[in-house]
């Protein structure tokens, strides 16, 4: 689940996990969790974070994503620029797809202001949004619409794909 703070990947992350958790089983990840002090300070006192910055960040959530029985982790975390995405790509042997969550930006800063208990100041997103770089294979959803129907589109788009993939590897030659 990726995004700008405030378009909902935790909600939606926990709501989509729990929803996946029957068959075949999957984990819920909150990359928040996972800042170290620095990178949380820097951001409370309202500077945006650097892909230096970030580094520390990625290699504590591949440690505990390597460590992960379940097949399928849903992880939220902002995943803003292409740093992030390809090293999320790199760091596992699982299927990596990104969900773009996507909202107006008055609809992020009402929900921004609104939280208590969040690190993030409002003050931070427009470098977000401004940081923001979506990948072309991003499954992009209305963060607007309610939880049952974002978390419906998006196990419909990753059944599609699963099927292609299927459908791929039916049609390639055996390789024995």
């Amino acid at each position: 689940m990726m995004g700008p703070s405030g378009s909902g990947k935790s909600y939606i992350g926990a709501a989509l996990a729990r929803d996946l958790g029957t068959n075949p089983g999957a984990d819920f990840v909150e990359g928040d969790a996972f800042h170290p002090p620095h990178n949380i300070a820097k951001m409370a006192q309202g500077t945006p974070l650097d892909d230096s910055d970030r580094a520390a960040w990625i290699d504590a959530l591949e440690r505990h994503i390597g460590g992960l029985c379940a097949p399928v982790v849903v992880l939220a975390c902002s995943a803003l620029t292409t740093y992030v995405q390809d090293r999320l790509r790199q760091m596992t042997q699982r299927d990596v797809h990104f969900v773009l969550l996507q909202a107006a930006p008055g609809v992020l800063a009402r929900r921004m202001r609104e939280r208590r208990d969040h690190f993030m100041p409002a003050s931070l997103l427009p470098s977000q949004i401004a940081s923001l770089s979506a990948p072309r294979d991003a499954i992009c959803v209305d963060a607007s619409a309610p939880v049952a129907q974002i978390t419906a589109r998006i196990r419909a788009e990753l059944d599609r794909r699963a099927q292609d993939q299927r459908d791929d590897k039916a049609g390639q030659p055996d390789q024995s």
